[in-house]
């Protein structure tokens, strides 16, 4: 692996050199610029409006659209993959469901990242994290960033902003007239993938179009289930991702489509189904938020916005669960004075959920926040905000947020931030309805409390930021279970708030320029946690992650190459002694990914359109059988891979 690595660095040197040499008036500074812009680029994720990175109350990482293009990604979910200290899981039996981040996630949902697009929440409401048609599904050719919040966000969010918050940031046309994008791949596994997105502008109006569609026979996976039965299949896909979004004047609305159908295990008992006519899960969800915004002034502005969101998972022909939420915000961003910045708001959700195993019901949430911001000069900024959850059936909660941001020079700052998020019970916690399995009204929200301190160094060509967390999570939500000598299997399994963890860890993360045209970007990330009875690692996830990426661009080519290790887990044996041991122990592993794109359009004038690219494309390079701890059930030593063998690519990609 190292040899390889090695390799890729002196093949990028090497072309550097060579393509420099060759037509250095044609070289225009591409990465330069969008170095450059990164840098100074303006977030929203933090605070709800407009601010520089080094300005805002949180731990944020951003993903440029350079950064999508020029790294291997057929998925939204392998682009966040790459991200500080997160890892992409298929725990139990929903693949390529989970991004934890910090090690914190504990169940096969998830539901500690709050996923948003265009700054709007769009909650699974059925588990609050049934992610995984987003991270398989979502059109990536038309994001143009993402902002990555590392820690709580629920002060402004809402539930499920816990351990991270991710904004996808949409492209959108500044210029009249249209714009057309097309991308086609062909790969091993009979992999087809198709992508169309298209932008158009006139006067007031814009309007952007994002549709994927990605079939794949899928790696092939073998182990074994609950039951000792020993298998292998193809994880086959079927992947339809459509994202609308209109503008005009002042009214907003975004539309998003996602549907994922997969090979997988019986839901209910994580086993084999190979028997059965319906071996496949299918999960569809949409979602519809119009808004309208509204600027008095350049000091006042007024945000308003309904969203729908629905999911429906089915596993069988006649087995399917069905929910949806309304949801109604309003916000008021204020700054009377130069160095003071108000934003408060109110939000009203009805969550409705039906299915074969869930008690038919509906369930109001009411929430309102508060943020102010002052500043001494524009160097140093206070920050305290907070945030009154009222979910139905249970008291009301309060959850806080304070930061200090000193910005010493134009170079070095630091951040200390405190803040607290919640996540409340949803359907699949507190509306079952089995006579072995029940859920809970009186659950009450899971709570984490997390600081952070970080230190950044902010150059003309390079970006690096030391940061270290503490982070107290208690009242997690967990089956119990309960003897009942009167029922068949002599009692029931019950969701109760059970648990609590605590975690430290420190996290480096960089960008940088080293040549004019290549870059380099990367992390380090280290994480020790222990549970209620101080038990070390009990939440099985890697305690270590290095992640490192070299990326060069100019107008002929563009070489990606990244490699994200991930550290030896805990053993399942940890926690419990009686696990399982009928599948591979998970070991660390690294995951090597390369691209290489060639313009066409510079290389033959002749060729009639703004960009047209040929590319090839290869991740899991060194062909890694990639096992992960049963970290959410624990009655196996491992289950789902995460990774089989080296899947490549070759594409083309046209700009009209």
């Amino acid at each position: 692996m190292k040899t390889k690595l090695l390799f890729a660095l002196v093949f990028l040197l090497n072309a550097h050199l060579i393509l420099s040499q060759a037509d250095s008036s044609l070289a225009d500074d591409l990465f330069d610029l969008s170095f450059e812009e990164l840098l100074n680029v303006k977030v929203s994720v933090a605070s709800k409006s407009e601010e520089a990175l080094e300005d805002a109350p949180g731990i944020i990482t951003v993903i440029t659209q350079e950064e999508i293009q020029g790294y291997v990604a057929n998925s939204l979910g392998d682009i966040l993959n790459r991200i500080t200290g997160a890892i992409l899981l298929s725990p139990n039996v929903f693949e390529q469901n989970v991004i934890s981040f910090r090690a914190q996630s504990v169940t096969p949902y998830d539901n500690h990242t709050l996923l948003m697009i265009n700054g709007r929440p769009v909650r699974d409401p059925i588990s609050g994290g049934w992610n995984s048609a987003f991270y398989n599904s979502f059109p990536i050719d038309i994001i143009d960033r993402i902002e990555v919040i590392r820690g709580p966000g629920s002060v402004l969010y809402g539930s499920c902003a816990f351990s991270a918050v991710i904004n996808i940031i949409t492209k959108s046309s500044d210029i009249e007239g249209v714009d057309i994008s097309a991308d086609m791949r062909l790969g091993n596994r009979n992999t087809f993938k198709q992508d169309l997105s298209a932008y158009f502008k006139d006067k007031d109006f814009k309007f952007s179009f994002g549709l994927s569609n990605y079939i794949t026979d899928g790696p092939v996976f073998s182990f074994t289930d609950y039951l000792g039965v020993d298998s292998s299949a193809n994880f086959d896909k079927r992947n339809l991702g459509v994202f609308l979004g209109v503008e005009y004047k002042d009214f907003l609305l975004n539309f998003d489509y996602v549907e994922t159908e997969g090979f997988g295990l019986n839901p209910v008992n994580n086993n084999w189904d190979l028997g059965t006519n319906f071996p496949h899960n299918n999960h569809q969800s949409s979602g519809v938020d119009f808004g309208y915004n509204k600027d008095f002034s350049e000091n006042l502005s007024w945000r308003n916005n309904m969203a729908f969101q629905a999911h429906e998972f089915s596993e069988s022909a006649d087995v399917e669960v069905f929910a949806y939420s309304l949801n109604f915000e309003s916000t008021l961003n204020y700054m009377p004075v130069d160095n003071f910045n108000f934003i408060g708001g109110l939000v009203l959700e009805n969550n409705i959920h039906h299915g074969l195993r869930f008690i038919n019901d509906e369930k109001y949430t009411a929430s309102a926040y508060l943020q102010l911001k002052y500043s001494i000069l524009p160097k140093f900024h206070f920050i305290v905000g907070l945030q009154w959850n009222k979910p139905e059936y249970i008291s009301a909660r309060l959850s806080p947020r304070a930061g200090f941001i000193a910005n010493f020079t134009d170079k070095l700052g630091l951040k200390l931030l405190f803040s607290e998020a919640f996540r409340n019970g949803y359907p699949l916690e507190t509306s079952f309805d089995l006579e072995v399995f029940r859920g809970n009204n009186q659950l009450k929200p899971e709570i984490i409390q997390t600081s952070e301190v970080q230190i950044f160094l902010h150059t003309q060509k390079t970006f690096v930021s030391l940061t270290g967390y503490y982070s107290l999570m208690d009242d997690l939500i967990s089956r119990k279970w309960f003897v009942d000598t009167s029922l068949v299997g002599g009692g029931y399994l019950k969701y109760i708030n059970a648990g609590a963890y605590k975690f430290y860890g420190a996290e480096l993360e960089w960008k940088s320029s080293l040549l004019k045209h290549l870059s380099t970007n990367g992390s380090f990330s280290w994480q020790e946690n222990y549970n209620e009875n101080n038990l070390k690692n009990a939440t099985l996830h890697p305690n270590m992650m290095f992640k490192f990426g070299l990326l060069y661009q100019n107008r002929y080519l563009s070489v990606g190459v990244f490699n994200s290790y991930f550290g030896k887990p805990s053993r399942v044996s940890l926690v419990n002694p009686d696990v399982l041991m009928v599948n591979n122990i998970p070991q660390d592993f690294n995951l090597l990914s390369a691209k290489l794109s060639i313009n066409l359009s510079v290389l033959f004038n002749t060729l009639n359109v703004e960009k047209f690219l040929f590319y090839m494309q290869a991740q899991n390079i060194l062909g890694t059988d990639v096992r992960y701890p049963d970290y959410a059930t624990r009655g196996l030593n491992s289950f789902l891979p995460l990774y089989n063998g080296v899947s490549y690519e070759f594409g083309l990609h046209a700009d009209f």
